[in-house]
């Protein structure tokens, strides 16, 4: 199934240029290759091991990578790049498994962390506002 790049943004527009990528990895003797998701815009290690553990799989065939954007959903399965716990050194993970799905939940509620923060600040902006402008009509 070929995935169509998302042609709007352009590497220049992220600090890395594998950032958002599908990108293809293969054993030397390219009897396995894997097209590996990066879902972050920081750089990727250039070789893996296969699913197995067994054998060592490298980043080939660059000039075919495929930039996504960046709420990009792989197909159920792919293994994908995520941001490492503290170090921020890449994980790999399988788009639908519990280490994705906890990374989603990591995400829902820091953003909805920001966004109660930011209508908190919001309000108080209201307040002050509607203080100030009660002392400025006197």
């Amino acid at each position: 199934m070929k995935m169509k790049p998302d042609n709007s943004s352009t590497p220049k527009q992220w600090a890395q240029v594998e950032a958002y990528c599908l990108m293809r990895y293969a054993t030397d003797d390219r009897s396995e290759e894997e097209v590996i998701w990066n879902s972050r815009d920081g750089a990727t290690p250039f070789a893996i091991t296969n699913r197995t553990g067994m054998k060592l799989m490298t980043h080939v065939d660059w000039h075919l990578d495929e930039q996504m954007a960046p709420d990009f959903v792989p197909p159920e399965g792919t293994r994908v790049f995520i941001d490492g716990d503290e170090d921020g050194t890449p994980r790999l993970v399988v788009y639908g498994s519990a280490a994705w799905k906890h990374r989603v939940k990591q995400e829902v509620a820091a953003s909805e962390y920001r966004l109660n923060r930011h209508m908190q600040s919001g309000e108080l902006f209201r307040k002050l506002h509607k203080i100030t402008n009660t002392r400025d009509s006197r």
